[in-house]
């Protein structure tokens, strides 16, 4: 992959959009989206069949969505705060 196509593909992981594409599209078909990372930086990105009765789970170390959901949410608590305050 060239360097902006694996920065693209940071920045798809960087929004939770992994986790949102496997879990409504790849997981129920059998499939998995991962990507391998070294340093914080994806390298790679890898499709997966999910071998039957196989568990899939995001490591809570490197799955972001959390963290995503939980800045945007403070963000936007911050916001209705504010405006409450006024």
């Amino acid at each position: 992959m060239t360097e902006e196509e694996l920065q693209e593909l940071q920045e798809f992981r960087d929004a939770g959009l992994v986790w949102l594409v496997n879990t409504a599209i790849l997981h129920p078909r059998g499939y998995a989206l991962s990507v391998d990372v070294e340093d914080g930086k994806v390298v790679s990105p890898n499709l997966k069949l999910i071998k039957f009765g196989e568990y899939m789970c995001f490591n809570p170390d490197t799955d972001i969505l959390e963290t995503t959901i939980k800045k945007y949410l403070d963000a936007e608590l911050k916001k209705m705060l504010h405006e409450i305050s006024r």
